[in-house]
């Protein structure tokens, strides 16, 4: 199956993806009752250009590590680096290039699909975190996509998304390395502020979204007019919900 390249698209991928903190808010309040009373580092797993790592610093005043293997997404990353105490590696999920028990916390923003090995990346982060450090795992599950418009349009993409692994899988390659999940939450971001405006970007990342890139022209086209019609009817955008899936 086709994926994103990301050395090519990381520009893109960051016009595209990047936020206001205000947006993305929801994220700060589920998490902030999770957050260990500890100053060793966050770590962002699959950092991408560093748009995560922006935010936890500003809400949390903490370092942040980031660990990204494409060096597109690190060179977009560096060039646009605002917090002076951030840093991005490169590395991946199953060989996280640090130390034992050296961060406080580990986050990973749609990046169990992008893994070979779900398994490995958990013992991987439960040899870097100390022993109760939580992994919040934001994430569009299997099946659980009844808040992502994108799929309510683009039929052949829900069904790239419903092959990602699913919570029972991930809950259980992480409990086989000593993790228990602890809750399961849906966080709600602000929707696109007309579906003329959520056309343009699904158009513009026809090539940098992981799911979109696996559909065939025809496919997207077939979206594209299913969306039209939507927008000639009238209606209206609906708030993005993901979930946040919380082990320790």
């Amino acid at each position: 199956m086709p994926r994103v390249d990301y050395d090519t698209q990381a520009k893109q991928y960051h016009t595209g993806r990047r936020v206001s903190l205000e947006s993305i808010s929801g994220w700060r309040d589920a998490l902030v009752g999770f957050m260990p009373p500890d100053d060793r580092p966050i770590l962002d797993v699959g950092a991408g250009t560093g748009i995560w790592m922006h935010a936890f610093a500003t809400w949390f005043g903490k370092p942040v590590v980031g660990v990204e293997p494409s060096r597109g997404m690190r060179n977009v990353a560096s060039t646009r680096r605002r917090d002076r105490a951030t840093w991005i590696v490169a590395g991946r999920g199953e060989a996280i290039p640090l130390g034992r028990d050296t961060c406080s916390m580990a986050w990973l923003s749609t990046v169990v699909h992008h893994l070979d090995d779900v398994g490995a990346c958990a013992s991987e982060l439960r040899r870097v975190l100390p022993a109760g450090a939580p992994v919040f795992i934001r994430n569009s599950f299997p099946h659980r996509h009844d808040e992502i418009m994108l799929f309510r349009f683009f039929d052949g993409a829900r069904q790239v998304a419903d092959a990602f692994p699913d919570i029972a899988t991930v809950s259980r390659e992480f409990a086989s390395a000593g993790f228990e999940t602890i809750e399961l939450l849906r966080v709600r971001e602000p929707a696109a502020t007309s579906l003329e405006a959520a056309r343009e970007w699904y158009v513009s990342m026809r090539h940098t979204d992981s799911a979109f890139v696996q559909l065939s022209d025809e496919e997207f086209a077939r979206g594209l007019a299913k969306l039209d019609e939507a927008i000639s009817n009238g209606e209206e955008p609906i708030p993005l919900g993901l979930d946040l899936l919380v082990l320790a």
